[in-house]
C-alpha cells in the first residue's frame, strides 16, 4: 500500500492514546528547533512559541505567504538534537502533532541524509484534531541514506493563510506500520462527483460559493500588486473522506464543464497529483456563452489513482474579476473506452491465420474480458471487480500482442528454409525489436497504391529465430511499369531509441523505432527479434498511370537470399506540391548548426543550413522562426534571404517577422513574460517602438526579395489577450494594416478588445475540435482558426510524442484535419535538440539517441535527428506526418472535381462523393477516440481515390 494512503487511513487520535510503542528520538517540549538562517526573521515566515506552563509541544507560527518571504517557510530538527541517526534497524518514524486550527494544510515532512538526498512526505491534517502520523522507512530505502540522518524539517508551501501547529514528539519504532485498508469488495459508482469536496478546499485568492451542489460558484477579483498571481483551489486527500480517502484507483477519466456567469474569463488549468507525480490539463479561458467542457483518460498515465493525493484547479493568469459555475466536475469509470482500445488489437490479431492453439488462446482472452466486462455493467459495482477489469484490459492487450509475435515467429521463416522470417508492416504501424509484436504480412508478394508526385513507403521486417543474423541487407530494385517508365525507390534500416517510463500512456517501454537511418542498408539482428527496414517510394508529378513492378531482396553472411515481388498502383491523378491548408513551423537552423560545430565556419553553416531547409521541404514543412525577436542586427539578413531561396521555388505561403513577446525588462527572456503590465508602462511604448524600428530595416529588403505580402507577426505565444496586449496590437496595426496578425493567445470570447486585432487564431486542437462554437463565432468575426500541437494535453489525445501509435501523425494531418477543418497548422519545433543529453545518432538498429527532448517527454518538438557526416535523419513519425498531409490532398482535389467538374454529374456519383468526403465516426469519432488501423484507414483514402479517378476519367471521356 502506497505512503500516502497509510497516512490517510490511520486515524486521529487523542493525546493520551498511544498507537504505537517506539523509543522516543526527540521531545519538541525541551528540545531545540533551527530555523532557516540563510534568511533575516522578518523574511523566514515562521516563528515559535513555547505552550503553557505545563503543555507539552511547541506551537509553529507559519505567516501567510507574501513577496519577499520564504516560499518553504520551516522549523528544522537536526542530528545533533535527534537521539538516534541510524534509523536502519527501525521500520516506522512517528511525529506527533496537532492541528489546533480550523485549516486543512499539506503539511510537509522532509527527511534529509548527510549526502543531502531527501524525501518529502505530506501530511493531511483535520481540523482540530490531534493524532500519530507514522511514515514508513521501508519505503525510504534506497531514496536516502538511512543510516546517516542529517535533519528533518516541518514546512508549508507558500501558506495562503496564518496556520499554526503544534509539534510534539518523534518517535522511531521497529514495528511495521498497521493500516486497515478499505474494503475491497464495497460498492463503487462510475462516478465520483467533486463538487461536495470543494467545501474543504484550501483556496488562495479564489472565493468558493458550494453551498448548491447544482450552483457552485467561483470567483477572483482582478489581480493587483501583493496577490497571488494565481489563484487557486486545491482538494486534498484526507481521512474525512475528500478524493475518496485517496482511493480512487478504479477511476479512468475525468470529466469537466463550466460556464461563465460574470467578468471576462482568465485561462485555467487542472493539477493532479497521485503516487508522487503531476499532470497538468490545461481547462482554457471561458466567455459569456463559450463554456469549457471536456474528458481526459488518467488511466494508464503513470498516475496511481489508488493514492491520489490532490485536485488542484488553479488560474494561470487572473487579470480579469470573473465568475464562472462549475456545473460538471468528475472522476469517471468508462470501461466502454477501454474496450475499444484492447478490441482494435483483438481484432488485428483475430484476422492472422492462427492455428488451432493460438485461435483457442486469443478465444481465451476475449471470454476473460468479457466475463471482466459482465461484472462492471450496471450503475454501481464492486471496487475490486473494477480494479480487475482495468487490468484485464491490459494484461489482454499485452497478451494478443505477445500472441501475435509468437505467431509471426512460427509463420514467417517458412518462407525461407526456416533460417530467418521476412515479413511486411504498413508505414503506420510501429514495429519493435522485442515486446509486443506488429501485425506483419508474409512476404510473398506486396501491393501499394498511390498518385503521382506523393511519397508512399512500407517496411520490410526480418524475423530472427534461436540464432542471430549477421550483415542483413535489404535491397530494392526501381519500379518500372510495362513501357518502362521509372519510379524512385529507397530502402534503410529503422533505428530504435531506448525510452522510459512517461506520465502519459505509451505502446512500449524499452526500444522504440524512430529514426530512418538513410545510410544504412544492414544490420545484424539479434536473436528472437523483428528488425524493421524502411521502404519509400516516389512518383514524379507526370508519373504515367499503371502499374509499375519491382523485387525486394534479402541477404546476409550465411543466409539464403530471398526475394519478393511488389506492385505499386499509380492513380490516374498527381497530387499538387505544398500543402491544402498553410503550415508554421518553428526551424531554428542555428541550433543545428551549433550542434554539429560548424557555427563559427560560413561555407559548412550555410551549406547545413540550405540542406536542411530543402529536406524540411521534401517533408512540406517550410522554413519559418517563429521565436525570433524584433532586432536591427545584421545577422537578422540571413533569416530573410533563407525565405528568399524557399520562395523562389515556390514553397513559402508564410512568415513570422518576429515574435512579439512583452518583458518587463530589456533583454529579459521572452519566456519571462510580464503580462500583468498597465497598458501605460513606459516599457511598451519601447517595445512599439523596437517593433516598428525592426520592421523599417527589414521592409524594404523583404519588398526587393518579393515575400513582403507573406509575413505576418507572431504574437503572443500561448498568452493572455488583456490591456497590454490590446495596446500593442493596437498600435502595430495602426502602422502596418496589411500584416497579419497570427497569436495562439488564450481567449474565451471572440469580442475582447485585443482579439480584435488577431487575424489569425491558433488553437490547441484537442480544444478545437471540443469548442467548435467558439471557433465558429472567431470565424464569423472574420479570423481564420488555425489548431496547433504541443506536449498537452496528454494521449491519448492527439501528439507528435515518440509513444504515440505510428498511424497518429498521418490521421491527425489528414483525416482528422479533413473531419474538423482548420485554417491551418502551428508545431513550435522540429529539432528540439539538447547538447547536455544529445548526441550524434551512429548506426543501428540500436541507437545511441536519448529521446527525452521537453523534459519529461520523448521527442517532443523533434522531427528530425542529427546523423553521421552531417545527415539529417528524418523520423517515422515525419514520414506518416507527409503521409497525412498528401491524404488530405485526396479530399481537397475530391472536393476540387465535384465543385469544378465541367459535366453534369449523376446524382448517384455525386452523393457517393459528397459522402467520402465525411470522415466516419469509425475512423476518428472525437479527438481522442479514433482508429489506428492501418487497413481501415488506408480503406478510406482509397475509397476517396477511386470516386477521385471515376470524376476525372468521367471528364476526360466527356472531353
Amino acid at each position: 500500500m502506497s505512503l500516502l494512503r497509510s497516512l490517510l487511513l490511520l486515524a486521529t487520535v487523542s493525546i493520551t492514546l498511544t498507537l504505537f510503542a517506539g523509543e522516543l528520538i526527540f521531545d519538541f517540549t525541551t528540545g531545540e528547533v533551527g530555523f532557516n538562517e540563510t534568511l533575516p526573521v522578518e523574511k523566514r515566515g515562521v516563528r515559535v512559541a513555547r505552550p503553557e506552563e505545563g503543555a507539552e509541544g511547541i506551537l509553529v507560527f507559519y505567516d501567510p505567504y507574501q513577496k519577499g518571504k520564504a516560499t518553504w517557510p520551516y522549523v528544522e530538527v537536526d542530528a545533533r538534537s535527534l537521539s538516534v541517526t541510524d534509523w536502519t534497524a527501525y521500520k516506522s518514524v512517528i511525529i506527533k502533532l496537532e492541528n489546533p486550527g480550523q485549516q486543512i494544510p499539506d503539511f510537509k515532512v522532509t527527511i534529509r541524509d548527510q549526502q543531502q538526498k531527501r524525501v518529502t512526505e505530506t501530511v493531511i491534517l483535520s481540523e482540530k484534531a490531534v493524532g500519530e502520523y507514522a511514515i514508513d522507512l521501508t519505503k525510504l530505502a534506497g531514496k536516502i541514506d538511512l543510516a546517516n540522518i542529517r535533519k528533518i524539517d516541518f514546512a508549508l508551501s507558500t501558506p495562503a493563510a496564518a496556520i499554526s501547529i503544534k509539534l510534539l514528539s518523534i518517535v522511531l519504532s521497529k514495528e511495521a506500520v498497521a493500516v486497515k485498508a478499505l474494503d475491497p469488495n464495497r460498492m463503487v459508482t462510475r462516478v465520483y462527483d467533486l463538487r461536495p469536496d470543494l467545501r474543504s478546499a484550501r483556496t488562495q485568492g479564489l472565493i468558493v460559493n458550494a453551498e448548491k451542489m447544482d450552483d457552485i460558484q467561483v470567483s477572483n477579483s482582478a489581480w493587483v500588486e501583493g496577490e497571488p498571481r494565481y489563484p487557486s483551489l486545491t482538494i486534498s486527500a484526507d481521512q474525512k473522506g475528500s478524493l475518496h480517502f485517496g482511493d480512487l484507483g478504479y477511476m479512468t477519466h475525468f470529466s469537466y464543464q463550466l460556464e461563465a456567469v460574470a467578468g471576462e474569463g482568465n485561462y485555467m488549468g487542472l493539477r493532479l497529483r497521485a503516487g508522487g507525480k503531476n499532470m497538468w490539463h490545461g481547462l482554457g479561458a471561458m466567455g459569456a456563452g463559450f463554456p469549457v467542457s471536456g474528458k481526459q483518460q488518467v488511466w494508464k498515465t503513470g498516475l496511481d489513482m489508488a493514492d491520489m493525493q490532490s485536485f488542484a484547479f488553479s488560474l494561470t493568469s487572473s487579470f480579469n474579476a470573473h465568475t464562472f459555475r462549475i456545473q460538471k466536475l468528475q472522476f469517471e469509470f468508462l470501461p466502454e473506452v477501454l474496450l475499444e482500445q484492447v478490441k482494435e488489437a483483438l481484432t488485428m490479431v483475430s484476422r492472422q491465420k492462427l492455428n488451432l492453439s493460438e485461435r483457442e488462446e486469443l478465444t481465451g482472452l476475449e471470454k476473460a474480458l468479457e466475463a471482466a466486462s459482465l461484472k462492471v455493467q450496471g450503475e454501481t459495482f464492486r471496487y475490486q471487480d473494477a480494479i480487475d477489469f482495468n487490468a484485464c484490459v491490459s494484461d489482454t492487450k499485452q497478451a494478443a500482442l505477445e500472441l501475435l509475435r509468437r505467431h509471426n515467429a512460427r509463420v514467417l521463416p517458412g518462407m525461407t528454409a526456416k533460417q530467418y522470417g521476412v515479413g511486411i508492416a504498413d508505414s503506420m504501424t510501429s514495429v519493435f525489436l522485442q515486446g509486443p509484436g506488429s501485425e506483419l504480412l508474409p512476404a510473398t508478394a506486396y501491393e501499394l497504391e498511390m498518385a503521382g508526385n506523393e511519397y508512399e513507403s512500407f517496411q520490410v521486417v526480418i524475423v530472427a529465430g534461436e540464432n542471430p543474423l549477421d550483415n542483413v541487407k535489404v535491397e530494392v530494385d526501381r519500379p518500372v511499369d510495362d513501357q518502362g517508365n521509372q519510379i524512385d525507390v529507397q530502402a534503410a534500416l529503422v533505428g530504435h531509441v531506448r525510452t522510459e517510463p512517461r506520465n502519459y500512456p505509451q505502446e512500449y517501454i524499452g526500444y522504440y523505432p524512430n529514426f530512418i537511418l538513410s545510410y544504412q542498408q544492414s544490420c545484424r539482428v539479434e536473436a528472437n527479434e523483428t528488425v524493421p527496414f524502411w521502404i519509400r517510394i516516389k512518383t514524379p508529378p507526370d508519373a504515367v498511370p499503371g502499374v509499375y513492378r519491382t523485387l525486394v531482396r534479402i541477404s546476409g553472411a550465411d543466409l539464403k537470399t530471398y526475394e519478393f515481388p511488389v506492385e505499386i498502383k499509380v492513380f490516374n491523378f498527381s497530387l499538387p506540391s505544398g500543402t491544402v491548408i498553410p503550415l508554421a513551423f518553428h526551424i531554428n537552423d542555428w541550433a543545428l548548426t551549433r550542434f554539429y560545430k560548424v557555427h563559427e565556419n560560413p561555407e559548412m553553416n550555410r551549406k547545413l543550413a540550405y540542406q536542411f531547409i530543402d529536406l524540411c521541404a521534401e517533408y512540406k514543412i517550410p522554413y519559418n522562426q517563429l521565436y525570433w525577436e524584433q532586432t536591427t542586427a545584421d545577422y537578422r539578413r540571413d533569416y530573410f534571404e533563407k525565405l528568399k531561396y524557399l520562395n523562389d521555388k515556390g514553397l513559402l505561403d508564410g512568415f513570422a517577422w518576429c515574435t512579439l513577446h512583452l518583458t518587463s525588462k530589456p533583454g529579459q527572456s521572452r519566456f519571462q513574460t510580464s503580462y500583468w503590465m498597465s497598458p501605460d508602462d513606459p516599457e511598451i511604448d519601447r517595445f512599439i517602438e523596437s517593433v516598428r524600428e525592426h520592421m523599417e530595416k527589414w521592409l524594404p529588403l523583404c519588398r526587393e526579395f518579393g515575400i513582403a505580402d507573406k509575413g505576418y507577426f507572431y504574437a503572443f505565444d500561448e498568452g493572455p489577450m488583456n490591456a497590454a496586449t490590446a495596446r500593442i496590437l493596437s498600435e502595430l496595426k495602426k502602422s502596418y494594416p496589411d500584416i497579419p496578425v497570427l497569436s495562439c493567445g488564450r481567449f474565451g470570447s471572440p469580442d475582447i478588445p485585443a482579439v480584435q486585432h488577431l487575424d489569425k487564431w491558433v488553437k490547441i486542437a484537442p480544444r478545437f475540435m471540443t469548442r467548435q462554437e467558439l471557433v465558429e463565432a472567431n470565424r464569423k468575426a472574420g479570423r481564420e482558426v488555425w489548431w496547433y500541437l504541443c506536449n498537452f494535453p496528454r494521449p491519448p489525445e492527439p501528439s507528435f510524442m515518440l509513444e504515440v501509435p505510428a498511424a497518429m501523425p498521418r490521421l491527425f494531418m489528414g483525416m482528422m484535419t479533413q473531419k474538423y477543418q482548420p485554417d491551418g497548422f502551428l508545431y513550435w519545433a522540429v529539432t528540439s535538440w539538447r547538447s547536455q543529453k544529445h548526441e550524434i545518432i551512429s548506426y543501428g538498429p540500436r541507437t545511441n539517441w536519448n529521446p527525452e527532448t521537453v523534459p519529461g517527454d520523448s521527442e517532443e518538438g523533434n522531427l528530425f535527428g542529427p546523423g553521421l557526416d552531417y545527415t539529417i535523419l528524418p523520423t517515422v513519425r515525419v514520414e506518416n506526418f507527409r503521409d497525412g498531409l498528401e491524404d488530405h490532398w485526396y479530399y481537397a482535389l475530391l472536393a476540387r472535381e465535384m465543385k469544378n467538374g465541367t459535366l453534369p454529374m449523376e446524382p448517384e456519383l455525386l452523393a457517393e462523393a459528397g459522402e467520402a468526403l465525411r470522415v466516419p465516426e469509425s475512423i476518428v469519432r472525437s479527438s481522442s477516440e479514433y482508429t489506428v488501423d492501418p487497413l481501415l484507414i488506408r480503406a478510406q483514402r482509397r475509397r476517396v481515390a477511386i470516386l477521385l479517378q471515376k470524376l476525372r476519367k468521367r471528364g476526360s471521356q466527356g472531353h
